[in-house]
């Protein structure tokens, strides 16, 4: 979502029509014996943070008054290494992703989840061309419509979603793949809302944060910016 609304500012005609994970999935990942266990606890350390996670990394270090060059940062690696190595003192992952890697090294961690700290920013966002959706927007919503109902059964049945994935890939770790659906599961599926579901007040929470921190220039219309159109149309019968 905070990619989206940063790749609005710069005109690129894209928009939301979804949303799979209702909770933010990073977090910053450090040895238990770092002591660091707050945002101001980064100051001094080095850093691994993900491309995808620089917006929301730059964000939260804006809002705690943290200059960049108080903290080290690395060229990222899709690695636990570095970290339990000592090479580093924190990487910024995907709990439901390397963060599983993470778990399996046996070390004691500490883990600060970014939305614990004001950043509750959809993210695995769907997107769409503005054209497609002026164009074909029945494409747009049986793409929708498929998708969600591909979630949904997996999320319903998490066994038998494991053994597809795995029979798609034998070279993954179908251990971490049953963690991974239900590490997953609940940041997709809360409660709250349907499955992909888009609310106004997150849109306009993210905007604002943005906006407030400087990396966005200027307001946007978020009319534009996302659409419940599909979604309304998905799940207008249930």
């Amino acid at each position: 979502g905070d990619r989206l609304l940063t790749a609005r500012s710069r005109g690129e005609p894209i928009v939301a029509i979804a949303a799979v994970f209702q909770r933010n999935p990073y977090v910053y990942v450090s040895l238990k014996d770092s002591g660091i266990e707050r945002p101001q606890d980064l100051v001094g350390k080095t850093i691994m943070v993900g491309p995808d996670a620089e917006i929301q990394h730059q964000a939260l270090l804006r809002k705690f008054g943290i200059a960049p060059t108080a903290i080290e940062q690395i060229p990222y690696e899709r690695d636990v290494t570095p970290l339990v190595t000592g090479q580093i003192d924190v990487h910024v992952v995907y709990r439901t992703g390397t963060g599983l890697a993470f778990d399996e090294t046996g070390y004691a961690l500490n883990w600060l989840w970014i939305e614990d700290y004001g950043f509750h920013s959809y993210v695995d966002t769907i997107v769409a061309s503005e054209a497609l959706v002026e164009k074909n927007p029945d494409l747009v919503e049986r793409f929708l419509r498929a998708t969600l109902k591909g979630w949904r059964y997996a999320i319903e049945n998490p066994d038998e979603a494991v053994d597809l994935t795995w029979q798609r890939d034998p070279a993954l770790s179908r251990d971490r793949q049953v963690r991974m659906v239900a590490a997953q599961t609940p940041l997709i599926h809360t409660g709250e809302d349907q499955i992909g579901w888009m609310r106004a007040e997150v849109w306009r929470e993210m905007h604002d944060m943005l906006l407030e921190q400087g990396i966005l220039d200027e307001p946007l219309d978020l009319a534009r910016v996302y659409t419940m159109e599909f979604l309304q149309a998905v799940y207008g019968g249930e």
